[in-house]
């Protein structure tokens, strides 16, 4: 527990300050600030600043962004973990949030030191391939890693899209050599110029160099296909249980009271599955809408976290 919360805690019992319903009843007076753990014009920032302009209205009060970017999202992560518990800083993440911890130390736990919102977002990830390479399916690729040396590229060791790679090369038993990338923008234009066979990137990063000619997708790790891209197969269609899904998740700093997390739930929920919202702004960026309870996003956060730091044993990374 952080001092802050003690002192909130301590004062309740005291009567020095409401109890936590009655503070949520008068929640927010003031502006709210939303971390984003990443660079501006990212995925993260871009739905961070979705949440912020609609919140803003349904909240009575403004909600700006704040990007901290700095090592991988690490010190805006911890940052966010180290605020007070009083509901006004929310955090923005992205899947990194439950594989980072599996590559290295860091000074918060994903799980104990935060307090679920919502699932906000999915980002379908691709599998895509040089088009010149004879590759039709997932399932092709254990005859073809036989006959020559497969080279695939990912945004970074610890990225979703790597760990996604990994699990489909121990389920289906074929080798394949990492090649890190800074971004999936670099990955996508290696793999339309032959420089590595296939690469996991998002679905509309792939989508220009798909039409452009230059790859093809022969599957997305999504539980369920894209709508950007219907015709081509989930994963876990041909490969089951290996899935993997670039999302975005809304949390609070630990103990932030449950009437404020429930009423910040219910205004997420209502933006991400507003039609006009998913229309005018996730689809066009790529965003697959989602929501969840927080207890559904608490659930899906510890599996992922155990998840990941099965994968890294098994593919030998070491935690830094």
């Amino acid at each position: 527990m952080t001092y802050f919360s003690f002192f909130i805690a301590a004062a309740i019992v005291l009567g020095l300050l409401p109890p936590s319903g009655a503070f949520a009843q008068t929640w927010p007076t003031k502006t709210i600030t939303i971390v984003a753990p990443a660079p501006p014009g990212g995925a993260t920032d871009l739905m961070a600043r979705i949440l912020a302009d609609r919140l803003t209205p349904k909240l009575g009060q403004a909600v700006v962004v704040e990007n901290r970017e700095a090592a991988g999202g690490i010190i805006g992560t911890q940052y966010a973990a180290h605020q007070p518990a009083d509901g006004y800083t929310l955090l923005v993440v992205s899947a990194a949030f439950a594989t980072v911890p599996a590559l290295q130390k860091v000074a918060y736990d994903p799980i104990a030191d935060f307090e679920p919102i919502s699932l906000v977002s999915s980002t379908p990830l691709a599998l895509a391939v040089n088009a010149g390479l004879p590759l039709k399916s997932v399932t092709d690729l254990p005859a073809y890693a036989k006959s020559t040396k497969i080279f695939y590229g990912a945004p970074g060791e610890g990225s979703t899209p790597n760990f996604a790679m990994i699990m489909l090369k121990n389920k289906l038993g074929f080798d394949a050599q990492f090649v890190s990338y800074r971004g999936s923008l670099p990955v996508a234009v290696a793999v339309a110029q032959n420089e590595i066979a296939m690469g996991v990137v998002p679905v509309l990063t792939a989508l220009p160099l798909v039409q452009s000619g230059g790859e093809r997708v022969i599957g997305t790790f999504d539980p369920t296909r894209s709508t950007v891209m219907p015709d081509v197969p989930a994963v876990p269609e041909l490969v089951p249980g290996v899935e993997a899904e670039g999302w975005l998740g809304a949390f609070a700093p630990k103990n932030t009271p449950r009437p404020v997390i429930d009423r910040l739930n219910a205004a997420i929920v209502e933006i991400v599955h507003d039609p006009h919202v998913i229309e005018s702004k996730l689809r066009p960026s790529g965003f697959e809408s989602r929501g969840s309870t927080p207890d559904e996003l608490r659930d899906k956060l510890a599996r992922e976290v155990g998840k990941y730091h099965e994968l890294a044993k098994l593919a030998n990374i070491k935690q830094q």
